[in-house]
C-alpha cells in the first residue's frame, strides 16, 4: 500500500505546516509507516481560525435547503465514492478488523450526518464554521471526511491535528466561548450480592474486551460485594482465559499503536507491584496485541484505578456494604457511564441514580445499544456536551410585531386633551 498523507487543510486549501514538521503514523501490527502527516504549528492554529471567522457570515446565509442537499451528498459519497477508501485507510492507520471499521467509521459517520438531515428545524439553525483537530493515529483517516464535505460543496475553512483539551477549554473560558468536549472514561461496573453473578460477568467481559477495550465507555473497574466475589471471579477469569488473542472467537483485537501496548503493561506492572493480584494475563506484548489481564485487589490512587488503561484489563475490588460499593465506582474524575447488577430492580433504580455518569444501566453493558442514545460526561475527565446540533448551534429568537400590537405599560398615556402620544 502506498504512503498515505495528511495536509493541512486551511481554508479550502491543502499546505504542509508553517514550519515544515511532519510526523509518522506507524501500524501496531506490521510496524510499518503508513501515513506522513504535516504537524500544524501555533500559526497554522491562528490560520484556520482566521479562515474560518471570514467564511462565517456567507455559511449563515445559506438557505437551510442547501445546508440540508450538502450533507444529502455528503452522505452519498460515504456510502458510494469513498467507502472502501474508508476501510482501506482506517485498517491501515489503526489496525483494526474491516468488520469494526465498516461498523464503527463508515457506517457511524453515516450515520451521523444522516441524523443531521432528518430534523430539518435542525439545520434552519445557524451552524458555525469548524476548526477540526485530528486524531494524530489517524490523520488520514480523518481527512476522508474533511474531502467528501468539500465534494458535497462545503464553505472554504478547515484545518486538523495538534493535542489538549484542559488548555482548549481554559483558553476558551477566557473570552466566555462554549466548548463541548468528549474525552474519556474510567468505566465503573457494581455487582450486588444478589445478581444474576453468571450473566453479569458475561456482560462485564463483553463491555470490557470488545475492541480490545479501546472505546471510552468499555468496562474498566469492578466492584463486587464480597459474599458473591468468588463466584464472580471465578466466571469472569474463565471467560477471559478463553478469549484468544489471534484467530478464533471470540478474540481481542490489536491495539492501535504500540504505545498503547507499553501504556497498558506498565499500568497492569504497578499494581502488581502495588500488591495486586494478577489473575488472568502474562504481562506480555503480542507483538500489537495484549492478552486480556484481570487484577484482583486494585485501590483508588494506583495509576490502574485512576488512568485510562485504553486496552483489555479489567480491576476488581471486593467490598462488604453497597454504599462503599457506591463510593467506588464514583472514586474517580470520570464521569461518562457506568452499570449496576442486581436482581431488585427498584435497588437498581436507587442506587443506579447515585453512580455519577451520564450513562447508566441496570443489569445491562457500559455502552448503549438503544438507537438515539448518546453518552456524555458529566463532568471531571470525561468533559461535557454532545456533539449534537442542540450543543454546535446557538438559538436566536426574531420577533415581527405588526402596528396593530399594542405597547404595554404606556399604551393608555395621553396628553393633557386626552390625546394619545
Amino acid at each position: 500500500m502506498p504512503l498515505l498523507e495528511a495536509s493541512l487543510w486551511i481554508g479550502g486549501e491543502r499546505r504542509s505546516s508553517s514550519t515544515g514538521k511532519a510526523f509518522d503514523v506507524v501500524n501496531s501490527i506490521t510496524q510499518q509507516i503508513v501515513t506522513q502527516a504535516s504537524a500544524a504549528s501555533s500559526q497554522d492554529v491562528i490560520d484556520a481560525i482566521e479562515a474560518a471567522d471570514r467564511v462565517q457570515p456567507a455559511w449563515e446565509a445559506v438557505p437551510w435547503r442547501v445546508k440540508r442537499d450538502l450533507f444529502i451528498k455528503a452522505t452519498n459519497l460515504l456510502k458510494t465514492k469513498y467507502v472502501q477508501r474508508i476501510i482501506t485507510t482506517t485498517t491501515a492507520e489503526i489496525a483494526s478488523l474491516e468488520s469494526w471499521v465498516i461498523r464503527d467509521e463508515t457506517f457511524g459517520a453515516v450515520s451521523y450526518l444522516l441524523e443531521a438531515v432528518v430534523d430539518v428545524t435542525q439545520l434552519t439553525r445557524e451552524t458555525k464554521p469548524i476548526v477540526l483537530k485530528s486524531a494524530e493515529l489517524s490523520p488520514a483517516s480523518n481527512q476522508i471526511l474533511v474531502r467528501v464535505l468539500y465534494e458535497a460543496g462545503l464553505s472554504k475553512g478547515f484545518t486538523g491535528s495538534d493535542r489538549v483539551r484542559k488548555i482548549l477549554a481554559g483558553e476558551a473560558a477566557k473570552y466566555f466561548k462554549p466548548c463541548i468536549f468528549e474525552m474519556g472514561g474510567k468505566i465503573p461496573v457494581v455487582v450486588l450480592n444478589d445478581a444474576n453473578v453468571k450473566k453479569a460477568a458475561r456482560s462485564i467481559l463483553s463491555s470490557g474486551m470488545v475492541h480490545a477495550g479501546q472505546v471510552s465507555t468499555s468496562t474498566k473497574r469492578v466492584i463486587v460485594q464480597s459474599s458473591i466475589a468468588k463466584e464472580f471471579i471465578e466466571s469472569a477469569t474463565t471467560l477471559a482465559k478463553n478469549i484468544r488473542v489471534k484467530g478464533g472467537d471470540p478474540h481481542i483485537l490489536a491495539l492501535s499503536s504500540k504505545d498503547f501496548v507499553y501504556r497498558v503493561l506498565l499500568l497492569v506492572k504497578d499494581a502488581k507491584d502495588r500488591s495486586g493480584e494478577i489473575l488472568v494475563g502474562d504481562l506480555t506484548a503480542h507483538g500489537a496485541h495484549v492478552n486480556p489481564h484481570i487484577v484482583l485487589g486494585v485501590e483508588p490512587g494506583w495509576s490502574l484505578w485512576e488512568q485510562e488503561s485504553y486496552g483489555p484489563v479489567l480491576a476488581i475490588k471486593v467490598v462488604e456494604m453497597e454504599e462503599e460499593a457506591i463510593k467506588m465506582a464514583n472514586a474517580t474524575d470520570y464521569s461518562l457511564s457506568g452499570a449496576i447488577w442486581t436482581s431488585d430492580m427498584a435497588k437498581g433504580l436507587i442506587l443506579g441514580r447515585q453512580i455519577r455518569s451520564g450513562f447508566v444501566q441496570v443489569n445491562g453493558l457500559t455502552f448503549p445499544r438503544e438507537p438515539g442514545i448518546q453518552v456524555r460526561g458529566l463532568e471531571g475527565e470525561s468533559g461535557y456536551g454532545l456533539f449534537d446540533v442542540e450543543h454546535l448551534t446557538q438559538k436566536r429568537v426574531l420577533v415581527l410585531n405588526s402596528d396593530a400590537i399594542p405597547v404595554p405599560f404606556l399604551a393608555d398615556l395621553r396628553d393633557s386633551n386626552g390625546v394619545h402620544f
